[in-house]
């Protein structure tokens, strides 16, 4: 009997080490690495990079937030505004923005309400009047006394992340070739979680091209955490906003 009561005793000690392990695995994985920019990188981030793109479909539809509707530009224009930025970072890191893309705080992106996705623009805080040029891919802020929703990177680089907001200027970049012949111009579908899943919107775009007798490229674009599908190159952003939005429906 006692020679039982022992390989119970020790069966349970066991037990309580193997669930005491797991619990300490599970409860000390090792957090996302955000890099946080320090003040001496300041100078040497690069603002964001300018070309010509074909616009999201989706992310430049009409679309409603707390009782407000929004109708976004589509397409890309002089435009100048005046107003208050502010900015967002990590709590925010790694999540879908609605262009689709992974949200980096450490990239030159912003939010806007209305200005076309994807395009670019020149902010200028006015009160010490450093610049920078950021990509907008997402929609925001919903604030009655705000105009711009800047990433980390952008809010640091122009000296207001103590602050929370600053007074700025936002100019819209409009290229000679924006919305005409842009040269080669590729069409990147929204962003998906895995390989595999990105592999087969390929293969239903491939199908698409090929029943359509067009000779564009298919590939697949690591992009952040995700795989972005890209079609190209077209001579004419009227034809990419076509097969972009046509794509949108098939997929």
């Amino acid at each position: 009997m006692n020679t039982v009561k022992n390989v119970f005793f020790v069966f349970v000690i066991l037990f309580v080490m193997v669930i005491s392990l797991l619990l300490r695995f599970s409860f000390n994985e090792s957090p996302e690495v955000v890099y946080d920019i320090g003040e001496s990188d300041i100078d040497l981030m690069p603002d964001a990079s300018f070309f010509p793109e074909a616009l999201h479909y989706a992310a430049n539809l009409s679309y409603k937030v707390k009782g407000v509707r929004y109708y976004p530009d589509r397409e890309i224009r002089p435009f100048e505004q005046e107003g208050i930025a502010s900015w967002y970072g990590r709590d925010f890191h790694g999540k879908l923005t609605t262009s689709g893309e992974r949200f980096d705080m450490n990239e030159m992106t912003a939010a806007h309400p209305t200005l076309p996705i994807p395009s670019y623009v020149r902010v200028v805080n006015l009160d010490n009047q450093k610049t920078v040029v950021v990509r907008i891919n997402d929609r925001g802020p919903f604030h009655s006394k705000r105009i711009i929703d800047l990433s980390y990177a952008a809010a640091k680089k122009l000296g207001f992340t103590g602050r929370g907001i600053a007074k700025v200027r936002i100019e819209q970049i409009v290229s000679p070739k924006s919305n005409t012949d842009v040269g080669e111009m590729f069409v990147n579908l929204d962003s998906v979680n895995n390989i595999n899943d990105a592999q087969k919107i390929m293969q239903r775009v491939v199908s698409y091209l090929e029943a359509n007798e067009m000779t564009q490229t298919v590939s697949i674009i690591h992009s952040g955490d995700g795989y972005m599908v890209q079609v190209g190159p077209f001579t004419h952003d009227d034809m990419a906003v076509q097969l972009q939005d046509d794509l949108q429906k098939e997929l």
